[in-house]
């Protein structure tokens, strides 16, 4: 029989055959067999500590998801959901460009001149001695353009008189509104068969209404021009129109 050799560390036999299961271990120290049973302690509670610390760790992470799964829930539980819409717009067909106006718009004046500007005049306006002169107070101006020359409204207006005899021949009174004002003037020693208006026409600005003559008591051919503002007395014609239209 083999001697029986020990463990200098533990005292246990290291050549010790166990017969059977039922031989039974040979005694250990007290200090040794109290680690031995905490090593086997901690092998059998390894199982039971993983499954806590998993259960743990499972309940702090759905702790932290709990509040963000509430919100979002109740989000969407609380908002009404709104079904989705789309709005369709049919294409509009180019439209061609408007062609330009062929025609020109011409404003017409609002106070012009009897006859062309420039013309000179014989016998001013006021006070005056001459022989077979109808007065000794100038109430217009003589203008010499020459016989035939066009005469022409100095404004819209509408006539009053449009006569062929007296001192002053073949003339006419107009009722102009300059302003908002009524201005009167009269076209007197007009040329006979020049003249073919009758009362209460109507006269745009510039427009003809007869020619320089002779007719009435005039000394040549020229055209007695008066006004009269508001109807009233009569004012240096040229002075105040061009007061008007420079």
């Amino acid at each position: 029989m083999p001697p029986i050799v020990t463990s200098p560390r533990l005292g246990v036999p290291q050549n010790a055959v166990h017969q059977n299961r039922g031989d039974t271990l040979p005694s250990l120290p007290p200090a040794l067999q109290r680690r031995i049973g905490y090593v086997h302690g901690v092998k059998r509670l390894r199982p039971r500590f993983a499954l806590v610390t998993g259960a743990f760790v499972l309940a702090t992470g759905l702790g932290a998801a709990l509040p963000a799964a509430a919100q979002t829930i109740e989000g969407v539980v609380g908002e009404p959901q709104v079904p989705s819409q789309s709005l369709v717009i049919a294409s509009v067909p180019d439209i061609a460009p408007l062609a330009p106006d062929s025609y020109t718009a011409t404003l017409l004046p609002t106070l012009v001149y009897p006859v062309a500007p420039g013309i000179g005049i014989a016998s001013g306006y006021g006070p005056r001695s001459c022989s077979g002169c109808h007065s000794t107070f100038h109430e217009g101006i003589d203008i010499f353009p020459g016989a035939g020359t066009p005469i022409q409204s100095i404004a819209a207006g509408t006539v009053r008189e449009a006569s062929t005899s007296g001192d002053f021949g073949v003339h006419l009174v107009i009722d102009h509104v300059i302003d908002g004002q009524l201005v009167t003037a009269v076209y007197a020693h007009l040329q006979a068969g020049s003249m073919n208006l009758s009362a209460g026409q109507q006269l745009e600005a510039g427009q003809v209404i007869g020619a320089v003559g002779a007719t009435g008591n005039a000394q040549g051919a020229h055209l007695h021009f008066e006004l009269h503002p508001g109807g009233g007395a009569s004012v240096n014609p040229y002075a105040w129109i061009a007061a008007r239209i420079g």
